[in-house]
């Protein structure tokens, strides 16, 4: 016949030799094996729950020597912020999905309450970066295609070009890895274009090791062309 499951034969509670008839003693001493299994099974079940990240709430607030990282304000004057930096920065944004937003109007609906909605469900947090110093907006860093059950997230940011190669971009991504993996993240990953040289010089530059290229992964909606994307991992 079939073989019995190691796990069956567990549960099983074990019957009289002598008689078919099982008298009180065995009856009991067969609820005590069967209560005995139900509590490791329960037992296990519980260590295995401890491997498994649960949802949990962004940090609101991430602190680094220059910088703070909050939520991105739901205010138009946020968006007429965004908006002057993608209408005169296309070409430098020409990675970033929303560099083809035409108006403010556009920005605070598809950008500002979109990254606002996703926050609320733990899917995504985007958070703006702001400058310690006089509180101004330089830039967003993500976190996003987020599995909680195995613990990993992918991260990546933009940068204003008025405020490149000043460290922004390297002192942002290291605050929101501590945090992440804070939260107890295992893995993260950037997940960039092949052609987007500075994202990966960055994310080398912070530790992440070459994972693998996804050929003509990405759709680029400003070059209306596939792109390969570059996938850099980092274990924490």
């Amino acid at each position: 016949g079939n073989p019995v499951s190691p796990m069956v034969l567990w549960l099983k509670p074990r019957k009289s030799r002598s008689s078919p008839e099982l008298n009180p003693v065995e009856r009991h001493k067969n609820r005590k094996d069967l209560s005995a299994a139900i509590w490791r099974l329960f037992f296990i079940k519980k260590v295995l729950a401890l491997h498994i990240m649960k949802p949990k709430n962004f940090i609101k607030l991430i602190k680094t020597k220059r910088l703070y990282l909050k939520p991105i304000p739901k205010t138009k004057s946020m968006a007429n912020k965004i908006f002057s930096i993608i209408s005169t920065q296309r070409a430098h944004l020409k990675f970033m999905g929303f560099a083809n937003m035409q108006t403010p109007e556009q920005v605070y609906d598809e950008f500002i309450l979109t990254s606002a909605n996703l926050w609320r469900s733990k899917t995504v947090a985007n958070y703006g970066i702001f400058l310690c110093s006089n509180d101004e907006f330089i830039g967003c860093i993500s976190v996003d295609e987020i599995s909680w059950d195995s613990a990993n997230a992918a991260i990546g940011w933009w940068i204003d070009e008025n405020y490149l190669h000043q460290g922004y971009a390297a002192e942002a991504a290291i605050g929101t890895m501590n945090a992440l993996f804070s939260m107890g993240f295992h893995k993260l990953y950037v997940n960039t274009s092949d052609k987007n040289t500075a994202s990966k010089k960055l994310a080398e530059s912070l530790g992440f090791r070459k994972e693998g290229t996804l050929r003509d992964h990405w759709f680029n909606p400003n070059t209306k062309k596939y792109e390969n994307n570059v996938v850099y991992g980092l274990i924490g």
